[in-house]
């Protein structure tokens, strides 16, 4: 499934230029997220204490917000197109690579362009989900360490406060926690199907 969309002639330019646009978003949204953050200091500096701030503040603080509100609804919109766009691709080059190879096995396999449908279908969801999760998590821990080591020194618990970086092993474990239930669910909701293996096995056999 990886060779016909990634090592293929036809699709190989939309593999790799869409993998690394999605990548590009991944990271946009994680610039965002970190800009928000560091204006969220400001804003409830301001806001928690009206009687030591004028009205004109509490505006030059808010709008920053609708700015960058813009700016995250549409890098969200189009990363959401990109993968989309991405995912629609490369289930186009499984299933024509595969559809060449049921036309030339002798086998017969009852319904096979509608199994290979649904499991190229199936395939693609779960890789999607598992990739912008583990993509995901990763670049928002490489963002966000610095916050999380400086806040970990105020930690008050009687183990964590004992751990240099605390807050950041806590997400670290709490992550692939995520990561490893999202597989579980994954592979529950989209269990495995032979039908491609089986189409494969036969023409390699013919």
């Amino acid at each position: 499934m990886f060779r016909a969309f990634f090592q293929s002639k036809e699709w190989r330019y939309r593999a790799y230029g869409g993998s690394t646009a999605i990548v590009g978003f991944l990271i946009a949204q994680l610039k965002v997220a970190l800009t928000i953050n560091v204006m969220n200091k400001r804003f409830y500096d301001v806001w928690s204490d009206p009687g030591h701030h004028y009205l004109s503040e509490a505006y030059t603080v808010l709008l920053p917000f609708l700015f960058t509100g813009f700016l995250l609804v549409f890098v969200n919109t189009i990363a959401s197109y990109m993968t989309s766009k991405f995912v629609l691709w490369w289930r186009e080059a499984v299933t024509f690579s595969y559809l060449d190879l049921a036309r030339t096995s002798q086998a017969q396999i009852e319904g096979s362009s509608q199994r290979i449908q649904e499991d190229v279908a199936r395939f693609t969801k779960v890789m999607e989900t598992i990739a912008l999760t583990v993509v995901g998590s990763i670049f928002t821990l490489i963002g966000f360490v610095p916050i999380l080591w400086t806040l970990s020194a105020g930690v008050q618990l009687p183990i964590l406060s004992a751990i240099p970086g605390s807050l950041v092993w806590v997400c670290f474990l709490t992550g692939i926690g995520g990561f490893l239930a999202s597989i579980t669910a994954s592979a529950t909701q989209h269990h495995p199907t032979t039908s491609l293996v089986s189409i494969s096995w036969h023409c390699n056999e013919l």
